[in-house]
Formats: C-alpha cells, sequence, structure tokens
C-alpha cells in the first residue's frame, strides 16, 4: 500500500535529521524495518522504502542502541538481504541492499 511505503519513508528521513531523539526507540524501529523486509508480500516500493530507513537507522544509531546486533537478534536478516539483490530488478535497489549490507559488516562464516 502507498501509505505504508510513504510511512517508511518518512521513518527514514526522522531517523537521518533527528537521529538522537529516535535512538531510544532504536531496537523497536529495527522490528519494523525487519518485518516489512521479510514480509512476502511487500511490493517493491514498500522494500526500498525499509531498506532506505534501515540504512538511515543503522548508520546513525549508536552500536548500544542496537545490542544486540542485528544479525543476532534477526537470524534470517542475511538472507533476506541476499535474497533481495539475486530477485530484486532495479539496480538502484541493488546498490541500496549493497549499503545496509557494508554497513551492518562482514560475518564470520
Amino acid at each position: 500500500a502507498p501509505t505504508a511505503s510513504e510511512l517508511l519513508l518518512a521513518l527514514g528521513e526522522l531517523v537521518r535529521t533527528t537521529p538522537r531523539s529516535v535512538e531510544p526507540q532504536a531496537q523497536e524501529l529495527l522490528d519494523i524495518l525487519v518485518a516489512a523486509l521479510q514480509r512476502p508480500s511487500a511490493s517493491s516500493t514498500r522494500a526500498r522504502a525499509a531498506l532506505s530507513a534501515l540504512e538511515a537507522l543503522l548508520c546513525s544509531a549508536s552500536p548500544s542502541a542496537l545490542s544486540p546486533p542485528p544479525y543476532e537478534r534477526y537470524p534470517s536478516l542475511l538472507d533476506t538481504l541476499l535474497a533481495s539483490v539475486a530477485t530484486e530488478q532495479s539496480e538502484g535497489a541493488r546498490r541500496s541492499v549493497a549499503r545496509v549490507l557494508g554497513v551492518l559488516g562482514a560475518l564470520d562464516p
């Protein structure tokens, strides 16, 4: 739905412009964004909006605000992001996924 995508985009802008004000809710925001990414019926617009907001949150939140780390809290997050790279048609969306993966850092196998 356009409303969900617009809400996710607004959330990303809020995180970008006032990161300290949303940091106390970082875990709850992360829950929302990961759920939006992992929802099978999510439109590509909604997934891109969630990715954008997730990137903003990961770049602005302190490590203590995101403890435990996202990969520990969401074990399937890496698979979800890698599947997005494989199935996404848009080059811009694939770049966005790559940026999120870069921000999350490398995983030890």
